[in-house]
């Protein structure tokens, strides 16, 4: 199976680039991400090339990440480890609920009675 490059991650590495502009520093960075999206010319629109076998956009996995990741900036992450993995397991049960087409709130519930 053919990869995906995320074109989102590229535009924000080139805006990161432009934004911080005060120096020379981002023209050597824009340099590198022009040679980095030449060498992945043939990765960068492999969803039209096999419709319905790649996604267009990000993998399943990072946006299921996304929640979890966007808690960890806001609260500036767990203080306990405990509170990390009690929050990783929620994640997972709430996850693996929706993925399956389970009522999320009744397998927390089935999830904390076992």
């Amino acid at each position: 199976m053919r990869h995906q490059t995320c074109l989102a991650h590229l535009a924000r590495d080139v805006a990161y680039a432009v934004e911080v502009s005060k120096d020379p520093v981002p023209r050597g960075l824009t340099l590198a991400l022009q040679a980095k999206i030449s060498r992945a010319r043939d990765q960068l629109l492999v969803f039209l090339a096999h419709p319905g076998r790649v996604a267009v956009t990000n993998t399943a996995c990072q946006r299921a990440l996304r929640p979890t990741v966007v808690q960890r900036k806001v609260t500036n992450g767990d203080r306990a480890l405990w509170a990390a993995e009690g929050e990783a397991d929620v994640r997972t049960v709430v996850d693996t609920a929706r993925l399956s087409g389970a009522d999320t709130f009744g397998t927390i519930l089935k999830t904390i009675g076992a």
